[in-house]
């Protein structure tokens, strides 16, 4: 797996990521197996924002960086290839996490 520093601190991220649209309607079972065969094999950003469900909330309280850590740098907004408004992003995963 390739990995890209992030632009503050040491971390690493995959260059691949996993996203709750992709488990669609996936039970609880199935998205447990996908995160699971993900982390196996190397991706360490998971976007569990939208899925709705403690799951995704359990693992987004337990990530080392939340959407928070984000808000303000602007660096993601400026650097987006879809001109996507990250930060505007970060700010709705706090709110929808109540952070």
């Amino acid at each position: 797996m390739e990995y890209r520093k992030l632009p503050k601190g040491d971390e690493k991220i995959s260059v691949f990521g996993l996203g709750s649209s992709s488990l669609g309607p996936a039970g609880a079972k199935e998205t447990e197996a996908t995160i699971t065969m993900a982390l196996e094999n190397g991706i360490n950003y998971f976007d569990m924002a939208n899925a709705g469900d403690t799951l995704a909330k359990d693992h987004y309280l337990h990530l080392g960086k939340q959407a928070g850590d984000c808000i303000g740098c602007g660096h993601c907004d400026r650097r987006c290839p879809f001109h996507v408004h990250q930060s505007a992003r970060m700010q709705k995963i706090c709110a929808y996490f109540g952070q």
